[in-house]
């Protein structure tokens, strides 16, 4: 299996059919369900995405430790109809950096969480964004909204805001302020710190 989405599948092996039908959460949840629809004998690989650092395999509950090969794990039994394999793949909110040999990247970060690149926009975060700044250990807290796109993930950080100066030059780290990277129900300006509403979708 390389696309992890529901669907049901007939596969002819050799002078029999396979049946099989899958349910899933990707890209939002890494979990995946696949059920057989008849006996027989045969092998079915699960890609293990890249991204991936653990994954779970279970044969009707049971956890199995078949080893992956050339990214794929291969799970061969005898099966019965209605026999369920399981596959978890937890999915965190990593921080990546483009090279330093890459000039017009330099200083900017991505979010991924499972196969998906998140970015922050104007749109929901206000002007400034090249002023936001992210620190590596931070924890993203994920929310799934079904307003947002008909259905979609969102990532919430709390990140620092360089306060926008009105001079060309300024003291290095002498204007910051505390920024909440949240989701569409955030709110304006609070307390002491000034929080801007930025979204990552």
């Amino acid at each position: 299996m390389d696309l992890y989405v529901g669907s049901e599948a007939e596969i002819s092996l050799g002078d029999k059919t396979v049946e099989l039908s899958m349910r899933s959460q990707f890209p939002w949840e890494g979990n995946v369900e696949l059920a057989t629809k008849a006996d027989g004998r045969y092998g079915i690989a699960l890609r293990i995405p890249s991204w991936a650092k653990t994954y779970k395999i279970a044969v009707n509950g049971s956890a199995i430790k078949e080893e992956k090969q050339n990214g794929y794990v291969t799970v061969r039994r005898n099966w019965h109809k209605d026999d369920k394999i399981t596959l978890e793949v937890p999915m965190e909110a990593t921080l990546y950096q483009a090279a330093p040999e890459v000039r017009e990247d330099i200083g900017r970060l991505a979010v991924q969480r499972g196969p998906l690149v998140y970015c922050a926009e104007s749109i929901d975060n206000g002007e400034g964004l090249e002023r936001i700044r992210l620190m590596d250990g931070m924890e993203f807290i994920y929310e799934y909204s079904d307003k947002l796109f008909k259905g979609a993930g969102i990532l919430r950080t709390d990140a620092v805001r360089e306060a926008k100066g009105n001079q060309l030059y300024s003291l290095y780290g002498k204007f910051y302020r505390k920024t909440s990277i949240v989701d569409a129900g955030g709110e304006g300006v609070k307390s002491l710190f000034k929080y801007q509403v930025c979204y990552l979708v």
